[in-house]
């Protein structure tokens, strides 16, 4: 018996000792896969230069009893109390539940070695990603060391998020006001663990809203760059969306605190894409198909980008052992260029001037009416900034020939003379045309003949050939997309577009209607 004991004993020491043994070594190698994981973004960041606000790496814990302890949330709550009769605990505890809500926590391991590990090849398997380096640079470092900075987009797609963060990723690490499309498992974690807070679009709860702002005020304070998309949503049918309030209302208060002497600057940014990932989704939710995505169609979204993506890294693979990574012309498996152009920050104090404090102090009915005054100007200059690219240029020289009215077929010919006219008038109006790579050497002759670098009695004849190739390419690319997308039916020399493709070619065509809008047909 005594025997039996100590072997029990002996086999229970032992199975602890080696449960012990297993987590001192997974800790070490745990630990020793974050340091080196760690050593590798800062030498990352500090390679690049990369702006890294400090009120990042605040700690949750203290933001919670920051907001919990926040004289004005205080208030709120108690004035709440006395009018609904409520409990002061209660909505403290509502409150605690909305702060656990909204404020995130961030890890530059996860923000550059999981989500820019995953975004950029995945972005470049699916598309070609365009962005001018200086311009965005400048829009990084435009604001003074004691302004925030605000960065207000356009949405046009789920990936808005994705690719923004992946283009500006040497600049700096931007904190998103994100919906709640993206409160599941496993987003909620991974857009928190990136610095991102979420947003209720249509909460109705006064707590809710007072516990966004604070906390919102609080962060802008602190000189956290953010990224906002101004419209609240995507757009369903192309055409840039009304502005959104709601979040500028908070900023304004920031503004007009006598202790904050900076400005709240918001850089006006455009995205746009040869092909939205979503396209047909949010088409049948302007018709009125579905008031949101359901379960089925996000199940779909995803199934078809596993079943193209491995279909795409091939393709990407097999051009890259040609040793071209020009487009083919007979490429099928492409989504295009997805596009990111900045402009010159509009500061929030600048516009307001010295009546931001009276403006702030305003009944909320009244301050809404200026806060949509200067809204209208971000999004006027969002619109601005919105890039040309192939397929919603090529849409728009389609509309132009009449072939989105005609079931016949319209000549290359006219179409091509098009696309020409319509890049001409874009860049007299400083449009950002952003085609591709596949078009850089041609914009760097064009460059080179407008800055008066080269020069002879050809110029002209020079402009010309480099505007019928430019045409040709962004014939061929956006035939390609958007044939296989059955949009098209392509003849030898002609076009012609099926009627059940008729409202997605427009889709992409208001996108750029803002460009263009003395010459609109839609």
């Amino acid at each position: 018996m005594v025997a039996t004991l100590v072997e029990v004993a002996l086999w229970t020491t032992g199975v602890v000792l080696a449960v012990v043994a297993y987590e001192l070594l997974r800790a070490s190698l745990l630990r020793g896969a974050r340091i080196r994981l760690e050593h590798s973004v800062s030498r990352y960041l500090a390679r690049h230069r990369v702006k890294l606000d400090r009120f990042k790496f605040t700690h949750k814990h203290y933001i919670r009893e920051a907001l919990l302890n926040d004289p004005d949330l205080g208030g709120f709550i108690a004035d709440r109390a006395a009018e609904e009769g409520e409990g002061t605990e209660a909505l403290r505890l509502r409150a605690e539940s909305y702060i656990e809500e909204i404020v995130p926590y961030f890890s530059l391991v996860s923000y550059y070695k999981l989500g820019f590990g995953v975004a950029k090849p995945v972005l470049r398997l699916l598309y070609d990603v365009v962005r001018v380096h200086d311009n965005l640079h400048d829009a990084a470092e435009s604001a003074a060391e004691e302004d925030a900075v605000v960065f207000v987009m356009n949405h046009r797609s789920n990936a808005d998020y994705v690719l923004f963060a992946y283009v500006m990723s040497r600049e700096v690490a931007l904190s998103y006001a994100v919906g709640e499309w993206a409160r599941v498992w496993p987003l909620e974690t991974l857009f928190k663990s990136f610095g991102s807070y979420f947003v209720r679009r249509g909460e109705k709860d006064p707590l809710y809203h007072a516990v966004l702002s604070r906390y919102l005020q609080l962060v802008t304070r602190g000189g956290l760059t953010q990224g906002i998309f101004i419209e609240g949503g995507l757009s369903r049918d192309g055409h840039l969306r009304p502005p959104k309030v709601g979040l500028l209302d908070s900023l304004l208060q920031v503004v007009s605190d006598p202790g904050f002497t900076g400005d709240v600057r918001f850089v006006p940014v455009g995205l746009n894409f040869d092909r939205v990932l979503e396209d047909v989704n949010l088409l049948g939710e302007k018709k009125g198909k579905a008031e949101a995505p359901r379960a089925v169609d996000k199940v779909r979204s995803l199934g078809f980008l596993a079943k193209m993506l491995p279909r795409l890294a091939l393709h990407r693979l097999r051009r890259m052992a040609k040793g071209a990574w020009r487009l083919a012309k007979k490429r099928r498996w492409t989504f295009g260029v997805a596009a990111v152009h900045a402009g010159p920050t509009l500061g929030m104090r600048e516009f307001f001037g010295d009546d931001v404090a009276a403006i702030a102090e305003l009944p909320r009915k009244e301050r809404r009416d200026h806060l949509l005054r200067f809204a209208e100007v971000l999004m006027e200059r969002i619109g601005g900034e919105v890039p040309l690219t192939s397929v919603p240029l090529f849409v728009t020289a389609l509309e132009d020939t009449g072939a989105l009215e005609v079931d016949r077929p319209v000549d290359r010919k006219l179409v091509l003379a098009a696309i020409r006219a319509r890049l001409e008038q874009a860049r007299a109006a400083r449009v950002p045309v952003m085609l591709g790579p596949e078009f850089q050497e041609l914009s760097g002759q064009r460059d080179a003949i407008d800055q008066g670098v080269r020069r002879g009695g050809l110029l002209d004849f020079e402009k010309d050939f480099i505007g019928n190739e430019e045409a040709s390419g962004v014939y061929e690319l956006a035939t390609t997309i958007l044939a296989h997308r059955r949009a098209l039916i392509l003849g030898p020399a002609s076009v012609e577009v099926r009627p059940s493709g008729r409202e997605l070619l427009r889709y992409y065509s208001r996108s750029v209607a803002q460009h263009f809008e003395n010459d609109a047909t839609d």
